[in-house]
């Protein structure tokens, strides 16, 4: 049975996405059966009640993502969209800021509450956070957002 749900587990989460206990909770397995899980390495436990299966590194597009379960209205701005869309070459980005070259040193993240990015996650991809509404709009999708599209 547990080699069903493991099975199941990963047959239905995608390579390189952080997922949550509550998600394992979804597909049946329990908090202590993730701990098995943990223990054989079968998943790596990214920080407590997040985890990501073994082997896999979390991909910056599908981590963002999953943020957005904890940060009301996550997006991405300031000059990492800009990039992303190709109105700002990179290099001019970096050089401005005096940080290191790649479109990662400039990760910048937009939300609307306080709050702090998990070390997971800034381990992994450097990035700033700050807090910012400019216009009133609903969280579950920005005016002008729009999917990443393997643009990351």
């Amino acid at each position: 049975m547990a080699r069903d749900k493991l099975k199941r587990l990963f047959t239905s989460i995608p390579t390189g996405e952080p997922f949550s206990s509550r998600r394992l909770a979804l597909l049946g397995i329990s908090a202590d059966l993730a701990v098995s899980y943990v223990r054989n390495g079968w998943l790596v436990r990214l920080a407590r009640g997040v985890f990501c299966r073994a082997g896999d590194e979390p991909e910056l597009g599908r981590s963002i993502v999953f943020l957005r379960e904890s940060f009301a209205g996550l997006h991405v701005g300031g000059r990492t969209a800009l990039q992303w869309h190709g109105l700002l070459p990179a290099v001019a980005a970096t050089e401005a800021s005096g940080s290191a070259p790649g479109p990662a040193a400039s990760l910048t993240l937009y939300g609307w509450d306080d709050g702090q990015l998990p070390p997971w996650f800034t381990a992994r991809f450097p990035a700033t956070y700050r807090r910012k509404r400019l216009i009133r709009e609903e969280p579950a999708w920005p005016l002008q957002g729009g999917p990443l599209d393997g643009r990351i």
